[in-house]
């Protein structure tokens, strides 16, 4: 299973993985440097189990954000963590 993010200086971020189950629904969190929670968002797999998308997480108000913390969850009554990758800001 492969995850990975790439963010540009325009703060939008490219999320690629490869190897997850086919036509699965996951949860996508996003958290800054400082902390705080920026984005959340139910994010399916294609039928071969790839997964692509671009969001822009955004900036907590007060924190020199350096690079954002991207989680990716399973979905049901017990969630759990099944990737993470911490991409930085390039500006």
């Amino acid at each position: 299973m492969k995850f990975s993010v790439l963010c540009n200086a325009g703060d939008s971020c490219t999320v690629t993985g490869s190897g997850f189950a086919p036509k699965a629904s996951y949860q996508l969190g996003v958290t800054d440097n400082c902390g705080a929670f920026l984005f959340g968002s139910a994010v399916n797999t294609s039928n071969t189990g790839n997964l692509s998308l671009t969001i822009s997480p955004g900036e907590s108000s007060g924190c020199d954000v350096k690079g954002w913390t991207f989680t990716l969850f399973t979905i049901g009554r017990k969630p759990s963590q099944v990737a993470t990758f911490v991409a930085s800001d390039p500006d």
